[in-house]
Formats: C-alpha cells, structure tokens, sequence
C-alpha cells in the first residue's frame, strides 16, 4: 500500500522528535548512612551466658506425686527455718564506704558460704540478700559475682548478703530437685538474718526491712522464697527465670544440671505442686521485674508471664522491657537498670517507716 506525500511527511516529522527527546536517566541511589552511635561503657561485670538448648528426658518410670510432697510450696511453708548463726570468716576488702567480709552460715545440715558487705559508721540499715545466676558450679569460688552491684547498696547504706547457694562451691552440695534446696539456703539465712540483727556482723542491721536481689536463676528461686516467706519487703528481678518449674527444669537439664535431668519425667501434678506460678496469691513482696527483649538466654516471655500473672493478683509489680538488650545489660541500659534498682529500694526499703531497734 503505498503512502500519500502528507503521511510521509508527518513520518519524518515524528521521528525527528523522538530523536531530539532527551534519554532519562534513574537517579542515582542515595549512599547516605545514619551515622554510627558509640555505646556508653559497659556497667555489668558478667560474661553472657549461651542459652542452653531444650532437654529432652529419656522414658522412665514415673513416682507417684506424693513422694516429692517435700518439694512442694505449700510443705515449704509449713515447715521452720533457722538455727545457727552467720560467721564470719575473713575480711577481704576495707575502705572509707564499707567492709567486705567472707561468711558462713548452716542451713538444713550444710555450710552455705559467700560474702557480705556492711556499710561503715553509725545507722540501722536495710538488708539486701543477693541471688546469683547459673554457672560453673565446680569453677565457682565466694566472690565469683555481684561484687559490683553489692558494693554499690553498701554504698548506698543497705547491709549486702551473698550467698554461694548449695552445689556451688566453697558451699556443701545437697539435694536440690526443683530448685528447692537452693530456696531453703535462702530461707534459712531470712531467719538467720531476723534473729541475729543487733548482734556481730548484723548489729546494725533492721531486720524490719529485707530485700532479695536476683539475676537469672536468682530470679527463679527468688519467686519460690517469695511464695513461702512473708519477711520479703521488696524483690528485684534482673532477667530472670520464671516460676514454671518445667520450662526451668527443661532450661538447666540442657545445660547439664543433673537434679534438673532427673525430673523431667515425673507426672504434671508434680510440678503443679511446686511450681511458684500457682501460688503467687502468697506473695506480699513489691516485685520489679527487668528483662532484654532480646535475650538468647532466658526467653523475654517467662517475665512477661510472670508479670501478668503477678498483675491479674493485684500484687505490687513493675515490669520493664529494654529495647535491643540481652541477658545481661550495658550501655545506656546498664545505668538505666542501676538506676531503677537504687530507686525501687530506696522506695520500698528506706522510704517506709522504720522500726525502733531493740536495745
């Protein structure tokens, strides 16, 4: 078909066009980075620990229920705590703020050692009670932890007890099924503590007002004293484990605990039995809790059912979540924590009426 001379001229015209049209080209991808922010000094002195992974048990024979009755909340209240004294072994560190001596104490027919720190000069302090984490049991020595955040509450006028809970050496090993033994070393030195305020190392001491302090598997055995003890006025908890005794079992199982490797097997009434999380309508205690929304050890939900738990009992509970932290907090989050640890003590600790000592 051939073209009429108009359709051929209007041919040549639109490609001339085309060809003066400029090539567009895409704009080049922006290579701008928020700038790199240098995190604040480290305030914690632990090592982060590896999560252990889940344990599973090998099928055995289950024992009935009654025969762990002993391990349960409720024959852990009935029961007395007490008898001995808290003895002093070594001063190891003297200054201007405080004394640093190394204990001892009997609790149930063992020897339970660690370190206290006591404020210097004249007053009639609070006592704080420090639970420490997992570790290596047989590379464990009696200033292994905490001597940081311990030195800071003598600091701030508060008589400072940590314990090297049983199986932990220089400590006697005993039987620790569900955590039990270890709560009863704290229990035992409650009682310990109350009936020797005014005395030795405890002459300033108020045994009016008492407060644990727990990290990780602290936190666990903290929430069992708690469900036992009326004598707890405050409790800190710093990533801790949680009051499910089978999820806990399972966590120290894998990472090589025996006791925890033995109970898994046992029947759901068990652990129903022992397991704090059912019966924290006993807890008198205020509680703070502080967890990592990132931890890889001690998963950030065990806290926050924790604090729903203690929330749906109308107990006395804060909870904090801190953005981008694991198991053990630094920078920015490190003050912050320390911060909230002197300020929930100071609250529920100094700020509250104080007894008049015995003479």
């Amino acid at each position: 078909m051939r073209l009429c001379l108009k359709q051929i001229a209007v041919l040549l015209m639109l490609s001339a066009l085309m060809a003066c049209a400029p090539v567009l080209t895409p704009a080049p991808t922006s290579t701008l980075r928020p700038p790199t922010l240098t995190p604040a000094p480290t305030v914690t002195p632990y090592p982060t620990p590896t999560r252990a992974p889940t344990w599973t048990p090998e099928p055995t024979v289950t024992p009935a229920p009654e025969t762990f009755a002993q391990y349960g909340i409720q024959a852990l209240r009935t029961r007395t705590y007490g008898g001995g004294e808290l003895e002093v072994l070594e001063t190891t560190q003297e200054n201007n703020i405080f004394t640093r001596y190394t204990i001892c104490y009997p609790s149930d027919g063992l020897q339970i050692y660690g370190y206290a720190d006591v404020p210097r000069g004249d007053g009639h302090f609070p006592v704080i009670l420090m639970l420490h984490g997992h570790s290596d049991p047989e590379g464990y020595s009696i200033l292994a932890q905490d001597t940081v955040y311990s030195g800071m509450y003598a600091a701030d006028r508060y008589i400072v007890i940590h314990p090297n809970l049983r199986n932990y050496q220089p400590s006697d090993k005993g039987d620790n099924l569900f955590m039990t033994g270890m709560a009863i070393d704290v229990l035992n030195l409650i009682a310990v503590v109350k009936d020797g305020a005014g005395h030795g190392l405890l002459k300033r001491a108020n045994h009016d007002r008492l407060g644990l302090w727990a990290f990780s598997m602290g936190g666990a055995v903290a929430l069992r004293v708690l469900t036992v003890s009326p004598d707890v006025d405050a409790a800190f908890l710093y990533s801790p484990m949680g009051g499910d005794d089978y999820l806990n079992a399972q966590f120290l199982a894998a990472a090589g605990d025996a006791d925890a490797q033995s109970v898994l097997n046992l029947s759901p009434l068990v652990f129903q039995a022992t397991s704090p999380q059912n019966f924290y309508q006993y807890i008198t205690a205020a509680v703070d809790i502080h967890h990592g929304l990132v931890d890889s050890t001690i998963p950030v939900s065990w806290s926050q059912k924790t604090c729903e738990q203690l929330k749906s009992l109308q107990k006395t509970v804060n909870c904090y979540y801190y953005e981008g932290m694991d198991h053990v907090f630094v920078g920015n989050s490190g003050v912050k924590l320390k911060l909230r640890m002197s300020n929930f003590f100071e609250t529920h600790l100094k700020a509250l009426p104080t007894a008049t000592p015995t003479p």
